[in-house]
């Protein structure tokens, strides 16, 4: 696969060469848009699991959480 490493190579020389007029956040979406959707679902789940291991109480997967009531049916 050296096609891919030379991408990506050429994409951080790229972005090295203009960083003097984006920010941080230009860059970051640069590189979400050239991502495939296979890799951001990975790296997603990634994120997701680092912030669970780090903040277990604040991540919580179920719908109404743990301290609220379930809406009431009228």
């Amino acid at each position: 696969m050296p096609h891919l490493h030379e991408d990506k190579i050429k994409f951080l020389e790229e972005m090295a060469n203009d960083t003097g007029s984006k920010t941080a956040q230009d860059i970051q979406d640069v590189i979400f848009r050239r991502m495939s959707a296979d890799k951001k679902l990975e790296v997603a789940a990634g994120l997701w699991i680092l912030a669970r291991a780090l903040n277990p109480e604040k991540i919580d997967f179920r719908i109404h959480g743990r301290d609220r009531p379930a809406p009431s049916a009228h």
